[in-house]
């Protein structure tokens, strides 16, 4: 990336943590952060947020303090009011950038995300993703369309959560906050479209999703996300797509989640995504907790 544009921009890189992570698989993220954010020259804050009713445990607490990395304490919430912590937290600053403390960053994320963020004057920037399997280590790669649609939208991958970076001075003048039933992203994503902010997805990989096949298989999952796949549409005008999103709540109440991602990955991913000779994505997968509670 050209660094001289960076000089004057501000980073807040937040790493998003709760009390079910695996201490060494947060670890193993922030390493990931650390050697990521070599990326960027500008003025750059990193902070893992502590979601939390209990203290983070010392054997995560004394080596970020090594690593000079700042710890924000919250007590547990919904995720959705969690990230606005964040969000809050990153007031001052020109860019956000979201991290979860399970997943681990491409070496090359960060300075990709801002290049890109500052060539196409996106507000809202997501990239692609290695999602491994924390039962079978099986994986496959995903890569969101550049400029989403509907049909991203109802097949969920609008933009990939763990990957988003935000223009802090966009989403502050259109007042864009998570939601409390926010379903992933796809909550976030109906407000962006709904206030015009412009979205771009990097066609590189961004880093490693330790996926648990077994989150967000409720049916209260499925009516949530048909819910928000129809406010979409009357969003966008785009009427045909009504039986399509039907039909996406069907299949839902009869399969898992995984089995909905393997569909999606033969309907969308017959190319695979390769990283570029400059990557350096040297991370490898952690393995993380077996049965960490669905984000809501």
């Amino acid at each position: 990336m050209n660094n001289s544009t960076d000089k004057h921009a501000s980073h807040f890189i937040a790493i998003n943590y709760h009390g079910y992570h695996d201490v060494n698989a947060a670890l193993a993220c922030v390493h990931s952060v650390l050697q990521s954010a070599k990326g960027l020259t500008g003025n750059t804050r990193i902070t893992l947020f502590n979601h939390s009713d209990t203290p983070a445990p010392p054997e995560l607490v004394n080596p970020l303090a090594a690593l000079n990395i700042n710890m924000a304490n919250y007590p547990e919430s919904p995720n959705g009011e969690s990230l606005n912590h964040q969000l809050d937290q990153a007031i001052g600053y020109d860019y956000f950038y979201r991290v979860d403390a399970d997943d681990l960053v491409s070496e090359g994320r960060f300075g990709w995300q801002f290049s890109l963020m500052e060539e196409t004057g996106c507000d809202i920037c997501g990239g692609g993703l290695i999602y491994h399997n924390i039962e079978t280590g099986s994986e496959h790669q995903v890569l969101p369309p550049k400029h989403p649609g509907t049909m991203a939208y109802l097949f969920n991958h609008y933009f990939l959560h763990p990957t988003i970076a935000f223009r802090m001075s966009a989403l502050n003048r259109v007042n864009l906050r998570y939601g409390n039933r926010r379903l992933e992203d796809k909550y976030l994503a109906l407000s962006a479209y709904k206030t015009g902010l412009k979205v771009v997805n990097d066609q590189k990989l961004y880093g490693t999703y330790n996926l648990n096949p077994n989150a967000r298989n409720a049916p209260l999952f499925a009516r949530r996300n048909r819910t928000l796949n129809l406010a979409f549409i009357h969003a966008t005008h785009n009427y045909w797509a009504i039986p399509l999103a039907y039909g996406v709540f069907s299949v839902s109440m009869l399969l898992s989640q995984n089995h909905l991602r393997i569909i999606r990955k033969t309907l969308f991913y017959r190319r695979k995504a390769k990283l570029s000779a400059s990557s350096g994505f040297a991370c490898e997968n952690v393995k993380a907790e077996k049965t960490p509670p669905p984000s809501l």
